[in-house]
Protein backbone atom coordinates (compact mmCIF):
# COMPACT_ATOMS: atom_id res chain seq x y z
CA UNK A 1 0.00 0.00 0.00
CA UNK A 2 2.82 2.34 0.82
CA UNK A 3 4.21 1.74 -2.65
CA UNK A 4 0.98 2.97 -4.26
CA UNK A 5 1.17 6.21 -2.33
CA UNK A 6 4.73 6.71 -3.51
CA UNK A 7 3.65 6.02 -7.11
CA UNK A 8 0.65 8.31 -6.74
CA UNK A 9 2.81 11.03 -5.25
CA UNK A 10 5.22 10.58 -8.14
CA UNK A 11 2.35 10.80 -10.61
CA UNK A 12 1.06 13.98 -8.93
CA UNK A 13 4.57 15.43 -9.02
CA UNK A 14 4.84 14.49 -12.71
CA UNK A 15 1.48 16.13 -13.55
CA UNK A 16 2.45 19.26 -11.62
CA UNK A 17 5.80 19.37 -13.40
CA UNK A 18 4.18 18.94 -16.82
CA UNK A 19 1.44 21.51 -16.21
CA UNK A 20 3.66 24.60 -16.35
CA UNK A 21 5.76 23.06 -19.13
CA UNK A 22 2.63 22.43 -21.16
CA UNK A 23 1.54 26.03 -20.63
CA UNK A 24 4.98 27.21 -21.72
CA UNK A 25 4.81 24.87 -24.70
CA UNK A 26 1.38 26.28 -25.64
CA UNK A 27 2.71 29.84 -25.42
CA UNK A 28 5.69 28.86 -27.61
CA UNK A 29 3.31 27.26 -30.14
CA UNK A 30 1.25 30.48 -30.27
CA UNK A 31 4.39 32.57 -30.91
CA UNK A 32 5.48 30.13 -33.64
CA UNK A 33 2.03 30.28 -35.26
CA UNK A 34 2.23 34.09 -35.33
CA UNK A 35 5.57 33.86 -37.18
CA UNK A 36 4.47 31.02 -39.47
CA UNK A 37 4.01 31.55 -43.17
CA UNK A 38 0.60 32.49 -44.46
CA UNK A 39 -0.11 30.39 -47.50
CA UNK A 40 -3.27 29.95 -49.48
CA UNK A 41 -5.26 30.30 -52.67
CA UNK A 42 -5.23 33.43 -54.77
CA UNK A 43 -7.34 34.58 -57.70
CA UNK A 44 -5.99 37.20 -60.09
CA UNK A 45 -7.93 39.45 -62.49
CA UNK A 46 -5.97 41.60 -64.96
CA UNK A 47 -7.10 44.13 -67.55
CA UNK A 48 -3.97 44.90 -69.56
CA UNK A 49 -3.71 47.76 -72.01
CA UNK A 50 -1.80 48.13 -75.24
CA UNK A 51 1.50 49.11 -73.66
CA UNK A 52 1.23 48.41 -69.91
CA UNK A 53 3.74 51.21 -69.38
CA UNK A 54 4.16 53.46 -66.37
CA UNK A 55 2.14 56.10 -68.28
CA UNK A 56 -0.57 53.58 -69.25
CA UNK A 57 -0.58 50.79 -66.65
CA UNK A 58 -2.90 47.81 -66.78
CA UNK A 59 -5.24 47.13 -63.85
CA UNK A 60 -5.08 44.19 -61.44
CA UNK A 61 -7.26 42.85 -58.65
CA UNK A 62 -6.21 40.02 -56.30
CA UNK A 63 -8.63 38.09 -54.08
CA UNK A 64 -7.95 35.38 -51.53
CA UNK A 65 -4.84 35.22 -49.36
CA UNK A 66 -3.92 38.67 -50.69
CA UNK A 67 -6.82 41.07 -51.11
CA UNK A 68 -5.44 44.08 -52.96
CA UNK A 69 -5.61 46.03 -56.21
CA UNK A 70 -3.55 48.40 -58.30
CA UNK A 71 -1.60 48.68 -61.54
CA UNK A 72 0.60 46.49 -63.72
CA UNK A 73 3.74 48.07 -65.23
CA UNK A 74 6.35 46.58 -67.58
CA UNK A 75 9.69 46.67 -65.73
CA UNK A 76 13.12 45.06 -65.76
CA UNK A 77 14.25 42.47 -63.19
CA UNK A 78 15.01 45.30 -60.75
CA UNK A 79 11.48 46.71 -61.01
CA UNK A 80 12.50 49.74 -63.07
CA UNK A 81 10.07 50.75 -65.87
CA UNK A 82 11.11 49.70 -69.38
CA UNK A 83 9.38 49.27 -72.74
CA UNK A 84 9.88 45.54 -73.34
CA UNK A 85 10.51 42.89 -70.73
CA UNK A 86 9.23 39.58 -69.35
CA UNK A 87 8.86 41.21 -65.93
CA UNK A 88 5.88 43.10 -64.55
CA UNK A 89 5.66 45.05 -61.34
CA UNK A 90 2.31 44.90 -59.62
CA UNK A 91 1.96 48.29 -57.92
CA UNK A 92 -0.58 47.43 -55.23
CA UNK A 93 -1.96 49.53 -52.37
CA UNK A 94 -0.03 47.60 -49.67
CA UNK A 95 3.24 47.12 -51.57
CA UNK A 96 4.65 45.83 -54.84
CA UNK A 97 5.29 42.41 -56.37
CA UNK A 98 7.69 41.56 -59.18
CA UNK A 99 6.46 38.74 -61.44
CA UNK A 100 8.01 36.84 -64.34
CA UNK A 101 5.59 36.40 -67.27
CA UNK A 102 8.04 34.78 -69.75
CA UNK A 103 6.13 31.47 -69.95
CA UNK A 104 2.82 33.30 -70.45
CA UNK A 105 4.26 35.53 -73.20
CA UNK A 106 5.72 32.48 -74.95
CA UNK A 107 2.35 30.72 -74.84
CA UNK A 108 0.54 33.79 -76.23
CA UNK A 109 2.98 34.03 -79.14
CA UNK A 110 2.76 30.30 -79.91
CA UNK A 111 -1.05 30.14 -79.68
CA UNK A 112 -1.53 33.33 -81.73
CA UNK A 113 0.67 31.89 -84.51
CA UNK A 114 -1.60 28.82 -84.68
CA UNK A 115 -4.96 30.56 -84.21
CA UNK A 116 -7.39 30.35 -87.11
CA UNK A 117 -8.79 33.61 -88.46
CA UNK A 118 -12.23 34.05 -89.94
CA UNK A 119 -11.42 35.64 -93.29
CA UNK A 120 -15.04 36.65 -93.88
CA UNK A 121 -15.24 38.79 -90.73
CA UNK A 122 -11.50 39.48 -90.27
CA UNK A 123 -11.81 38.20 -86.70
CA UNK A 124 -9.68 35.96 -84.53
CA UNK A 125 -9.99 34.72 -80.97
CA UNK A 126 -8.10 32.26 -78.82
CA UNK A 127 -7.46 31.24 -75.23
CA UNK A 128 -4.03 30.61 -73.73
CA UNK A 129 -2.96 29.10 -70.38
CA UNK A 130 0.47 29.38 -68.80
CA UNK A 131 2.00 30.12 -65.39
CA UNK A 132 3.48 33.32 -64.02
CA UNK A 133 5.94 33.25 -61.14
CA UNK A 134 6.03 35.70 -58.24
CA UNK A 135 9.68 36.64 -57.68
CA UNK A 136 9.70 39.21 -54.87
CA UNK A 137 7.77 41.90 -53.07
CA UNK A 138 8.02 45.03 -50.97
CA UNK A 139 6.26 46.35 -47.84
CA UNK A 140 3.37 43.98 -46.96
CA UNK A 141 4.58 41.60 -49.69
CA UNK A 142 8.26 41.36 -48.70
CA UNK A 143 9.25 37.70 -49.02
CA UNK A 144 6.18 36.72 -51.07
CA UNK A 145 6.46 33.60 -53.24
CA UNK A 146 4.08 31.70 -55.44
CA UNK A 147 2.90 30.74 -58.87
CA UNK A 148 -0.38 31.44 -60.60
CA UNK A 149 -1.78 29.62 -63.64
CA UNK A 150 -3.11 32.39 -65.87
CA UNK A 151 -5.72 32.12 -68.61
CA UNK A 152 -5.77 34.78 -71.29
CA UNK A 153 -8.68 35.37 -73.67
CA UNK A 154 -7.86 37.40 -76.76
CA UNK A 155 -10.15 38.54 -79.56
CA UNK A 156 -9.50 40.95 -82.43
CA UNK A 157 -11.23 42.37 -85.47
CA UNK A 158 -8.64 43.19 -88.10
CA UNK A 159 -8.69 45.90 -90.76
CA UNK A 160 -9.45 45.34 -94.42
CA UNK A 161 -7.43 46.28 -97.47
CA UNK A 162 -8.76 48.75 -100.06
CA UNK A 163 -10.14 45.79 -102.03
CA UNK A 164 -12.14 44.65 -98.97
CA UNK A 165 -10.03 41.61 -98.07
CA UNK A 166 -8.72 41.05 -94.56
CA UNK A 167 -5.22 42.44 -94.23
CA UNK A 168 -2.49 39.93 -93.45
CA UNK A 169 0.04 42.53 -92.33
CA UNK A 170 1.03 41.87 -88.75
CA UNK A 171 1.95 45.55 -88.33
CA UNK A 172 -1.60 46.72 -89.11
CA UNK A 173 -3.40 47.83 -85.97
CA UNK A 174 -6.61 45.92 -85.23
CA UNK A 175 -9.93 47.78 -85.35
CA UNK A 176 -11.00 46.34 -82.00
CA UNK A 177 -9.24 44.23 -79.39
CA UNK A 178 -10.41 42.44 -76.26
CA UNK A 179 -7.89 40.93 -73.87
CA UNK A 180 -8.50 39.72 -70.35
CA UNK A 181 -6.34 37.63 -68.08
CA UNK A 182 -7.53 35.69 -65.04
CA UNK A 183 -5.80 33.09 -62.95
CA UNK A 184 -5.57 31.13 -59.74
CA UNK A 185 -2.75 29.66 -57.74
CA UNK A 186 -1.10 29.65 -54.34
CA UNK A 187 0.88 32.41 -52.66
CA UNK A 188 2.91 32.39 -49.46
CA UNK A 189 3.88 35.28 -47.22
CA UNK A 190 6.36 35.08 -44.34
Amino acid sequence: MKRRIVVSAGAVALVMALGPASAASSAQSARTAQKAKISGPEKVFVTPNDTTSSQHPGKILLTGTIGDYGSVVTTNAKGQPTKKSVYRTLELKKGTMLVDIAAFNKAVTADFAHATSNLTTCSISFTVKAPITILSGTKAYAGVTGSVMMTGNLAEIGPRTKSGACTTKTTAAPLATYFEITGSGTVSLP
